[in-house]
């Protein structure tokens, strides 16, 4: 094996160079205490002065577990720079979660935003969870009610003597939409 005098090999992995950015030939790794990288804007979204909380949850693509974090907990306070939560799982409200929601939403804001959390009783309807819940509802009992307003269903269920099961009632998915063009 030819060794070139001119190029230092490191000696153990402590002297292996590490960068917090990826170039061609470096390790990528972030430094003990960093940050990861801040969550990046959704295209064709971006913050605005007068936010909701659905708002927030939406721009800063909070998914999975947080997502649920912060949609069931009730927003007591809300300003540009910080949001009070209620929630009514005193183990979810940890530091971990807390950072998490707060480099998530700093992120894509693009500048920093406290998150505090609060134990305590959720007031029924005050989620954003019950709202989209509410808005679900209503949707499909409009899709029934289109559904059993049709004549061609009316005329159907009038000579068949039928009655109409309306827990099979659904939405024509995006395949089906294509198959009936």
């Amino acid at each position: 094996m030819f060794l070139n005098p001119r190029r230092r090999r490191p000696r153990n992995r402590r002297q292996v160079r590490f960068r917090t950015t990826s170039r061609p030939g470096w390790r990528c790794r972030r430094a003990h205490g960093e940050s990861p990288a801040p969550a990046e804007r959704l295209p064709g979204r971006r913050p605005s002065a007068s936010l909701s909380w659905r708002d927030i949850i939406e721009g800063a693509g909070l998914t999975g577990p947080l997502k649920s974090l912060a949609s069931q907990s009730q927003v007591i306070s809300l300003t540009d720079a910080r949001v009070q939560l209620r929630l009514g799982v005193q183990s979810l409200l940890t530091e971990h979660n807390k950072k998490l929601l707060e480099e998530r939403i700093s992120g894509w804001l693009g500048r920093p935003f406290r998150v505090e959390f609060l134990a305590g009783t959720v007031e029924a309807g005050s989620t954003v969870a019950d709202a989209e819940r509410r808005k679900k509802e209503a949707e499909r009992r409009e899709l029934i009610e289109k559904f059993k307003s049709d004549p061609v269903v009316q005329e159907i269920v009038r000579l068949f003597n039928g009655k109409i099961d309306e827990d099979s009632i659904r939405p024509l998915t995006p395949e089906e939409m294509a198959e009936k063009d």
